[in-house]
């Protein structure tokens, strides 16, 4: 069974960093903060001028992987054990995030060596990264765990595992094609 997992707030809980990284750059270029119950994200920003946005953005990843990291996150362990047992050659990380923070991420909780490759993706088309996932993959048989459900709907799947807890709301689905 390929096993694809997805970091943020999945793997490791990062919505408390990521909001003060943010933070931290909208104060710095001049911007109010931003008081969002969820995780803020780049459609927060549409207050933000186009010229001051890439040094925003700049300034909330060198932010994001500085001394804070160990205190603002929180790994997942219920399914860090599942990665764990499926073993690395069928295990991979799937993310939309900046490849540094991911490697500052897997770095600091030691988790590169539980996967066989970080899988980079924009995330925009699902059902076109699944069937690439399907061309590289020799076992047909997908387990996508994943925190929005929304990148699921293009897809048949079957809900087949639930972490849920206060700061995880984590499904696993048994992706069919």
């Amino acid at each position: 069974m390929n096993l694809i997992v997805d970091l943020d707030d999945t793997l490791v809980y990062t919505t408390f960093l990521n909001n003060d990284a943010y933070n931290f750059a909208l104060e710095k270029c001049g911007y109010p903060r931003l008081d969002c119950r969820g995780r803020i994200t780049r459609k927060n920003l549409f207050n933000v001028k186009y010229e001051d946005l890439q040094k925003i953005i700049k300034t909330k990843q060198d932010y994001f992987s500085l001394k804070w990291l160990p205190y603002r996150t929180i790994l997942n362990t219920q399914l860090l054990d599942k990665v764990k047992q499926n073993g690395t050659d069928k295990t991979f990380l799937w993310t939309k995030a900046n490849q540094k923070r991911v490697q500052d991420i897997l770095g600091y909780f030691n988790l590169t060596k539980y996967f066989k490759a970080v899988i980079h993706d924009d995330k925009a088309h699902f059902l076109n990264s699944v069937i690439k996932f399907q061309e590289t993959f020799v076992d047909d048989t997908m387990v996508i765990y994943e925190n929005e459900s929304k990148n699921i709907s293009s897809v048949n799947y079957k809900i087949i595992d639930e972490i849920k807890n206060s700061l995880f709301d984590v499904k696993g689905y048994l992706i069919k094609i």
